[in-house]
């Protein structure tokens, strides 16, 4: 077995000049620009003319928007219809509610092709001792109630237990 032994021999002192003449300057470099922003300093124009004034900008006011107000509809009279599309009661009034005078009638029309019903009653159940009426309406077909007597009617779809509307009577 021979003896191995590993020589390492120093940069020569040339090597080591060229060295530091390459790192030097990058490092001289860097503190430089390190330097530069951590030493900035804020003069107002009043010590330097050659400074632009800064203006805060002006806030502008939060506007909070508020819902558009539905048109207020006076009690409907003579002849309204109900038109029923999309699983859904629609009133003139774009709401759930519509108020009639004594004498209006109702016109229910079904537009939604398939099978609804017209009737008294809440939420799918026809009124209790007080029925006025219960219409079967397939598509394209109406039917109309002339509504006489004050009060607060409920009108449902039976097979639609969600489809739900009042109508107020003065």
């Amino acid at each position: 077995m021979g003896n191995t032994s590993t020589a390492t021999t120093a940069p020569s002192g040339r090597t080591r000049v060229r060295i530091a003449a390459v790192v030097f300057p990058w490092l001289l470099l860097s503190v430089a620009l390190l330097a530069g922003c951590s030493a900035a300093t804020t003069r107002s124009p009043a010590e330097d003319p050659t400074v632009e004034p800064t203006v805060a900008p002006t806030p502008t006011p939060s506007v909070t928007p508020q819902p558009t107000p539905l048109p207020s509809f006076g009690p409907f009279s003579g002849t309204v219809t109900v038109i029923i599309r999309d699983y859904d009661f629609q009133l003139p009034t774009g709401t759930k509610e519509i108020t009639i005078t004594s004498g209006t009638t109702v016109v229910f029309e079904n537009r939604d092709g398939r099978h609804h019903t017209a009737t008294h009653g809440e939420n799918g159940r026809k009124a209790i001792g007080g029925e006025l009426f219960d219409w079967d309406l397939e598509d394209g077909q109406s039917a109309s109630f002339l509504f006489e007597e004050p009060g607060m009617f409920p009108v449902t779809c039976r097979p639609h237990a969600r489809m739900n509307i009042t109508i107020e009577v003065i």
